[in-house]
């Protein structure tokens, strides 16, 4: 098994067992689950990186591992920086097609208000049915991208 195999909502369990206790290590955690520490690392990397973990427990993990003994190796400590980096990167994306779909919606709200101007000035103009779909979809994708993004 590989860390991109790890579903959501196991990152998710995974994180909050690692905070539990302040004694609790990525080989305790493993144990529990059947899983080696470095793959529980792996799966808690991808979780920060991915914008999986929220801001707070990506900080709060990332505060637990600098203040223990396995930030003395440099190298491995740095990676933890990467994935912060990586997770930056990530939310980028993402406000960026946030924008575009509040852009998006607020073009589709004004073709539904001006229905008759919007199909006298187009060639081959969608439906009000389809128009009203799309606006639906996007107004269910929204909030889960400015959820996201907090």
């Amino acid at each position: 098994m590989k860390s991109k195999d790890v579903d959501r909502r196991s990152i998710w369990l995974l994180a909050k067992e690692y905070l539990s206790s302040p004694y609790v290590t990525f080989e305790c955690v493993g144990a529990s689950h059947d899983l080696s520490g470095r793959m529980v690392s792996n799966i808690l990397w991808r979780g920060i990186a991915e914008n999986i973990l929220s801001t707070t427990v990506a900080e709060a993990v990332y505060s637990k591992i600098i203040h223990s003994s396995y930030r003395g190796r440099t190298a491995r400590a740095n990676r933890w920086d990467d994935a912060f980096d990586k997770r930056q990167e990530t939310r980028e994306k993402m406000t960026k097609k946030l924008a575009m779909f509040k852009e998006w919606e607020k073009l589709l709200v004004y073709r539904t208000e001006h229905y008759d101007e919007y199909v006298a000035s187009c060639e081959s103009p969608s439906s009000l049915e389809e128009i009203n779909e799309r606006l639906n979809k996007l107004r269910e994708i929204i909030p889960h991208y400015a959820s996201a993004l907090r």
